[in-house]
């Protein structure tokens, strides 16, 4: 091991083919070219994470933290499937409602701007939960043209961003990273201006209220003190682990590849005079012969020896790849995850563990609804104040939640709407069809159609409530 002024180069040099270094401002590693070669996987990456280990299990300040965060989300399978899941209970259910009761007329005005925008709302509404799952900390830009709101919300990645409110005062530079060609178009009515494209296009803004921008920060932290250290830091120590071992993997399967057939000839001399001398029974000329017996032949061979002949075929131990010592990392990852978490490592849901997650996201839609209704109404600027809100059923057992819909109905409280409504038919459409099936129903020709072959109650159908005709009641 040699120092080179405040870098540590590590020699991992086999034989004297020049060495290809790959490090960064704190420490540097040396890799062969042969062994570079020799790998099916970018060592580069591999180098680079080990010399960057401690920066990335302890980042110096939150905007890496945050670069972190989404590094880690977008490579480690465990955290995409947690914190999926997480955002999918969060959302589930997604409904926009009037704040206020409104009338038949507004209604239908409602819902033609809802068809309208549907898909924008939507899609910002997603994209600010998986950044307060994934991040922390969510942040919402839109543009005005003159007095007019541009309908158009810009999720910006808070890692992109430099955000401070101190004493209530919130400043916002952005690295947007567009480019002119991206921001011009031959349509002159979307087209960027010199002076606007210039300044999106730029390294780095802060965005001004006087040159039309506006945004919003929603973020896991008190006021006053910038954005919120991401929660996954947590874990950083463990997903440096976990993609260790998963490299080891990755280079046991790539020695794998060799498929190694072992001849061993003779045996050791362990007793007698001769005992651990260089005398094995085996010379150049026997194993040549051996070899060249089983040089290019497939299929069924008959070969005899004595008993100091034994073809083996080395390979990596099969414990190696043994899935237990994984069950460290994915219990720490779990305990991270919460409720979601535990229920991924156990492979299934249960009540207690349900309780606890809706007292959660109970909790975040709270915060992530009022953020989202307010950045909604001023964008999209709907005919009637609306609320974002979301359904609670998924935290319920299905088959409980359906009797207890049921009871309600038969016995008067619930309305069918509500009950078409939470089995997601389109309630209109139904009433629709129902007029329809009651037409069919009063024409005898037709009633068939609509009616079961039997009743239980009242025999074969078609047919009149009672008893069959030419049949006397007992007296």
């Amino acid at each position: 091991m040699a120092k080179a002024k405040d870098k540590v180069v590590v020699e991992l040099n086999v034989n004297s083919a020049p060495p290809v270094k790959i490090g960064d401002d704190r420490r540097g590693f040396v890799l062969s070219k042969t062994q570079a070669a020799l790998c099916a996987i970018d060592n580069s990456a591999i180098l680079e994470s080990y010399a960057r280990a401690d920066t990335t299990s302890d980042p110096r300040d939150k905007r890496e933290a945050l670069v972190l965060a989404r590094d880690w989300h977008k490579k480690n399978l465990f955290v995409q499937a947690g914190l999926g899941l997480k955002v999918g209970f969060s959302n589930y259910g997604l409904r926009l409602k009037p704040v206020e009761r409104v009338g038949k007329q507004s209604r239908q005005q409602l819902n033609g701007w809802w068809q309208k925008n549907k898909q924008a709302i939507r899609k910002f509404i997603r994209e600010t939960w998986e950044d307060w799952h994934i991040m922390d900390n969510a942040v919402a830009f839109w543009r005005k043209q003159g007095a007019t709101v541009i309908p158009r919300i810009i999720t910006l990645k808070p890692e992109d961003c430099l955000y401070s409110d101190a004493m209530g005062i919130e400043k916002l530079k952005v690295r947007l990273g567009w480019s002119k060609e991206e921001l011009t178009t031959s349509d002159q009515n979307s087209a960027f201006k010199k002076d606007e494209w210039r300044r999106y296009a730029s390294r780095e803004i802060e965005l001004s209220e006087d040159k039309g921008e506006s945004f919003r920060v929603l973020k896991r932290d008190r006021d006053g003190w910038g954005f919120a250290w991401p929660r996954i830091h947590a874990v950083f120590r463990t997903l440096n682990q976990q993609e260790s071992m998963e490299v080891a993997d990755n280079l046991w399967a790539f020695v794998s590849r060799a498929v190694i057939r072992q001849f061993k000839v003779g045996h050791e001399i362990r007793n007698g005079p001769r005992a651990g001398q260089g005398v094995w029974f085996w010379n150049t000329k026997r194993g040549d012969a051996i070899k060249k017996f089983f040089e290019g032949r497939v299929g069924i061979l008959d070969f005899d020896g004595n008993f100091d002949i034994d073809i083996q075929y080395p390979f990596p131990s099969a414990e190696r790849f043994d899935r237990k010592k994984y069950e460290s990392v994915f219990q720490r990852l779990s305990l991270w995850l919460g409720p979601v978490g535990l229920m991924l490592l156990a492979r299934d849901t249960n009540e207690f563990l349900l309780r606890l997650l809706k007292a959660s996201v109970l909790d975040e839609r709270e915060e992530v609804g009022g953020y989202c209704s307010e950045i909604i109404n001023t964008v999209f600027n709907p005919p009637e104040p609306v609320a974002v809100t979301w359904s609670n059923h998924i935290f319920e057992d299905s088959r409980l939640f359906h009797e207890m819909q049921k009871f309600l109905l038969t016995s008067g409280p619930l309305s069918q709407r509500t009950i078409l409504g939470n089995a997601r038919f389109d309630v209109e459409e139904e009433r629709e069809h129902k007029e329809e099936e009651g037409a069919l129903v009063n024409d005898p020709k037709t009633r068939a159609q609509v009616l079961p072959i039997f009743d239980p109650n009242h025999g074969k159908q078609p047919g009149e409530s009672g008893r069959p005709k030419g049949v006397k009641n007992p007296k």
